[in-house]
C-alpha cells in the first residue's frame, strides 16, 4: 500500500524523470534481492501495469492533468493541454542546451569551465530579468547560472570538458563500488541500508547524463556518497570480523595414514 501510494504521488507530481526513476529503482531492487528471474518478472509486471493504465486513460477514466503530463511520452489518449505542456518543456530545455553550447555568451571557456559564481555584468542581467517575469527572462537566468537541467552541460559550464571527463569517471567508479557493497552486504543487517543508499549511486551515471543532472548539486552529493561508502565498508569489515570471532573453532581429527603403526597406550 505504501509503494502504490508513493507511485500515485509521483504521478501527481507531473515529473517524467520521477516516473522513470521509480521504475529504475523497482527493477534494480528486484535484481539485487532475487536475481535475474525476479528482474524479468518485475519488469513484466511493471510493463503490464503501465499498459493497463494507458488503455484505461481516455476510455474508462481520466487521469489528472499532472499524471497525464508525466505519462505523455507513452502512446495513449492524452488531453492536448497535458501533451503540449510536456512538449513545450522538452523544447524549452533543448533551446537552452543549444544556446549554451553554441558561441561563448554563456560559457566562455568550454575546456576548463567558468567556475562558480557570476561576473558583475551577469549579476546585473539576472537582477533585471527577475523583474521582467517572462518565460524568456527565466530561461535567460537559468542559462547564466548553469541550471539548464542537464548534467553534462552544467558540468561544462562550471569545470569544462576536462572536469566533465573526471566527474564521469568518478561516477562510474562509485557506481561499481556501490554494486559491490550491496552484494557484500547481502545476508547482513546492513543490506537494507546498502540497498537504499546504493541503488541511486548505481544509477547515477545514467541518470546524470540522460535523465536529470545538475553539477552544482550533484558534486556535494558525490562527496557525501564517497564518505558513506567508506562508512559502510568499515561497518561491514567490523561485522565480518565479529562473525569470524564468534564462530566455534572446529578441530579436525588426525588423518589416518595407511601403513603407520601406533604404539599401544599403557
Amino acid at each position: 500500500m505504501m509503494f502504490m501510494s508513493g507511485v500515485a504521488f509521483i504521478l501527481l507530481s507531473g515529473f517524467r524523470s520521477n516516473i522513470i526513476g521509480i521504475f529504475e529503482i523497482f527493477m534494480l531492487s528486484s535484481y539485487f534481492r532475487r536475481g535475474w528471474g525476479e528482474l524479468l518478472r518485475a519488469g513484466a509486471l511493471g510493463v503490464v501495469a503501465i499498459a493497463f493504465m494507458v488503455l484505461l486513460q481516455g476510455n474508462v477514466i481520466d487521469l489528472p492533468l499532472s499524471a497525464q503530463r508525466a505519462l505523455s511520452f507513452l502512446p495513449g489518449k492524452w488531453e492536448e493541454a497535458a501533451k503540449s505542456e510536456a512538449e513545450s518543456s522538452t523544447q524549452w530545455r533543448i533551446e537552452m542546451w543549444k544556446a549554451m553550447m553554441t558561441g561563448d555568451k554563456y560559457i566562455k571557456n568550454k575546456w576548463l569551465g567558468d567556475g562558480f559564481g557570476f561576473t558583475h555584468y551577469q549579476l546585473e542581467t539576472m537582477a533585471a530579468n527577475s523583474f521582467g517575469g517572462t518565460h524568456s527572462n527565466a530561461q535567460e537566468n537559468l542559462m547564466i547560472s548553469g541550471g539548464v537541467h542537464s548534467g553534462p552541460i552544467s558540468t561544462i559550464r562550471y569545470v569544462g570538458y576536462v572536469g566533465l571527463a573526471i566527474f564521469l569517471v568518478l561516477l562510474v567508479l562509485l557506481s561499481v563500488r556501490a554494486a559491490r557493497l550491496i552484494r557484500r552486504a547481502q545476508g547482513t543487517p546492513f543490506f537494507p541500508l546498502a540497498l537504499s543508499f546504493g541503488m541511486g549511486t548505481v544509477l547515477m551515471p545514467f541518470s546524470f547524463i540522460f535523465i536529470f543532472g545538475a553539477f552544482e548539486s550533484d558534486l556535494p552529493a558525490v562527496i557525501l556518497t564517497v564518505g558513506f561508502q567508506r562508512l559502510l565498508e568499515n561497518s561491514l569489515e567490523a561485522y565480518e570480523g565479529k562473525e569470524k570471532e564468534s564462530r566455534p573453532e572446529v578441530i579436525q581429527p588426525p588423518k589416518f595414514q595407511p601403513g603407520r603403526q601406533f604404539a599401544p597406550v599403557g
